[in-house]
């Protein structure tokens, strides 16, 4: 069996840090590309609900993604033991829809053998 690339969803929890540790090791052990994905979802946050102008509801969001990326990068530095380097996502939205897009174009770009598949014109 080959594996090219893993897709290791975090949400900060424990079960995340097992589940991230799980997926280094089998990156690892594979040689593949190990994608960290944190995924904003707005409704955890009902204040943005009440923004008073598109401006600041952008501003809010904007807020919420940056501080998803420092601490995804904080949880990478703290739990990478291993020579891998993840690539680090940060998505808004919610979470199953985000892991089910990232497979599904992850998937387009392969075929059932793990060949590029040529795009169409």
């Amino acid at each position: 069996m080959e594996i090219k690339l893993i897709l290791c969803p975090i949400d900060f929890s424990e079960f995340s840090v097992r589940a991230y540790r799980y997926a280094l090791s089998v990156a690892e052990h594979y040689r593949a590309k190990l994608v960290a994905q944190h995924i904003v979802e707005l409704w955890r946050h009902p204040s943005a609900g009440f923004a008073a102008s598109a401006q600041l509801y952008d501003e809010f969001c904007s807020a919420l993604g940056e501080n998803g990326r420092e601490e995804l990068q904080k949880f990478v530095k703290n739990y990478t033991d291993s020579e891998i380097r993840p690539e680090l996502l940060v998505q808004m939205g919610s979470a199953p829809d985000s892991i089910l897009s990232f497979a599904a174009s992850s998937e387009s770009r392969r075929d059932r053998h793990g060949n590029a598949r040529r795009s169409r014109v």
